[in-house]
């Protein structure tokens, strides 16, 4: 998959900051690992990554709570931050 459809995959993703969203990012992100380590810094690749994968794999009773959806928007900016940059 080329990385722009990658990224705008994960840009229709933003307006619902459930489990099934941070799931299909972190699938994403793990899946495409080479292209983004060769854009986005590996250390702040690896935040992005380990960030998503705490947000998938987080109790189902976090899923709807203020703190899983801001967690959710804080990584999902970060990442979007790091997108930008590179397109």
């Amino acid at each position: 998959m080329l990385l722009d459809q990658v990224i705008n995959e994960i840009k229709q993703l933003r307006d619902a900051p459930n489990r099934r969203s941070a799931i299909e990012i972190h699938r994403l992100l793990d899946s495409n690992q080479r292209a983004f380590k060769e854009r986005i810094d590996k250390d702040s690749f690896g935040i992005l990554l380990t960030d998503f994968a705490k947000l998938a794999d987080a109790h189902a009773t976090e899923y709807l709570s203020d703190g899983y959806k801001r967690d959710f928007k804080k990584s999902y900016d970060l990442l979007m931050f790091y997108l930008e940059k590179i397109f």
